[in-house]
């Protein structure tokens, strides 16, 4: 199966699904084609098939519409701007176009559809990348529509933020629980668990299938024979952490598991004895920011000016992971910091003060940085603000990333797990999973590494299947179901 594209697909890229791009996809194949009767429409097609039908959406049309709102096909909550259905509807009448599935909005209104051609071929009324973009790039808190709640919660709690140092803390605490009731409204992205992105991807995947002879091939996210990742971080903010971190080190040795530990080197002592024994005993060590005042990445100056210190301390301790204080993040800014990796995007997440999230469990790229996503609640969120007893939303959350093949990163912090509340709940956490085979216990370093491997590999014909080709070969695995 050869498939060619006018128009590269996020969802195949990331997939790994084997694709060319050509000018003129329409026209790469023996037998001539009907000229589309709207332009601006990117194709994918099959060219070893005769008659294939095709796969198209809005490129650059003209004809797309309005803003990126909220939409549903399928149940599955997107936002992206459209194709008026008059257009396509007028069109159906014209060429025999039937509506195969529904796109709603808000309001469960019908506003557009999916279309399908006499011969196969299906239209979409919205372009895919920009759907799946707007959801990992957090572009919906931006939008008109349920970010609305979002955004007065979020201006409401940067004001918290900006007045904590004068607060005591039992007032600090107050103003947090007070605060969470107001964020658990958010109705997008949907808290602990959003699969949006990822059952928009496989429905995306699904609509290539209908137009191809067989399910493209893809290469599996994480190493064989692993279905799933599990990957445990700690932010140390304090010296109380500090004092408290070689405890829960020993908690985690005991049961097989290895952990990232993200330092403040400006906010408490770090001792480069302790750092050289955590890495000797095969722990990680990350840069939780400089000071932890929630200033690192609050303009590109002060990345600037504070970023020869970062890299002094990433350097000294040969640290190639960074997380940022209070999970602040800027898109367009990560990669100016220099690192391997960030890891401060959450999946989902209303409580912290930048709300949101990336909808995504697995890792993703901002330009050549590689993004690991928080993807299970933090311990203070759980435990401090929503005061919940046991592990058991961190358990049930991590079975549920296990179902979807995802990767479920824990961030917790020593400094809380002076409760005994708190290190009981990790405990038991720790012991749900520990002799499971199906996860693969990895450092974030190693997530990210496999994560560039699996980037820089691809699919190859081989005889009557495929082979992978590229530093991934020896260790991933070809699927060709859909994706979780």
């Amino acid at each position: 199966m050869r498939l060619v594209t006018s128009e590269r697909l996020d969802v195949l890229d990331e997939l790994r699904v084997p694709y060319e791009l050509v000018a003129d996809a329409d026209q790469a194949a023996s037998e001539p084609t009907d000229s589309f009767p709207l332009p601006g429409f990117a194709v994918l097609r099959q060219t070893d098939r005769a008659h294939a039908p095709r796969l198209r959406w809005p490129s650059d049309s003209s004809h797309i519409a309005g803003s990126s709102r909220l939409h549903h096909i399928d149940g599955i909550p997107f936002f992206a701007r459209l194709i008026p259905d008059s257009v396509l509807r007028e069109l159906s009448i014209q060429h025999g176009w039937v509506a195969a599935v529904d796109v709603l909005d808000e309001a469960e209104r019908r506003v557009g559809s999916v279309w399908r051609e006499p011969d196969g071929s299906l239209v979409l009324p919205f372009g895919p990348n920009e759907a799946i973009r707007n959801l990992t790039m957090e572009r919906y808190r931006h939008l008109d529509g349920p970010g609305d709640a979002q955004r007065s919660s979020g201006f409401a709690l940067r004001a918290y933020y900006l007045l904590r140092p004068l607060l005591p803390r039992r007032l600090q605490l107050a103003m947090r629980r007070l605060f969470s009731r107001i964020q658990a409204r958010t109705s997008f992205p949907r808290w602990p668990f959003e699969p949006a992105r990822h059952d928009l991807a496989r429905r995306i995947y699904s609509f290539v299938v209908e137009i191809t002879d067989a399910p493209p091939p893809w290469i599996a996210p994480w190493p064989g024979p692993y279905s799933w990742a599990l990957v445990l971080t700690h932010d140390v903010e304090t010296a109380v952490g500090y004092d408290k971190m070689l405890e829960i080190c020993a908690l985690e040795e005991a049961r097989g598991y290895r952990s990232s530990w993200n330092f403040v080197p400006r906010r408490y002592r770090v001792e480069d004895a302790r750092v050289e024994q955590l890495t000797h005993r095969g722990f990680e060590i990350g840069i939780h920011g400089l000071y932890h005042d929630g200033r690192d990445l609050e303009s590109v100056e002060m990345i600037r000016e504070r970023l020869p210190a970062i890299r002094e301390y990433a350097d000294r301790w040969g640290a190639s992971g960074f997380r940022s204080p209070a999970t602040q993040r800027q898109w367009e800014w990560m990669g100016l910091l220099g690192f391997d990796y960030d890891s401060s995007f959450p999946d989902t997440d209303p409580y912290e003060p930048q709300p949101g999230g990336s909808c995504s469990w697995l890792p993703f790229f901002i330009e050549d940085l590689v993004e690991l996503p928080i993807t299970l609640p933090q311990d203070h969120t759980l435990f401090v603000i929503l005061r919940r007893a046991d592990a058991s939303t961190w358990i049930d959350k991590a079975h549920r990333l296990r179902d979807r093949g995802g990767m479920a990163l824990m961030l917790t912090h020593p400094d809380y797990m002076t409760d005994p509340t708190i290190e009981s709940a990790y405990v038991s956490f720790l012991d749900e999973f520990r002799r499971d085979p199906s996860a693969w216990q990895a450092l974030p370093r190693d997530v990210a590494e496999w994560w560039r491997r699996r980037a820089a590999s691809h699919l190859e014909p081989s005889g009557d299947g495929w082979r992978v080709v590229g530093p991934a070969a020896h260790d991933a695995a070809i699927q060709t179901k859909p994706p979780s």
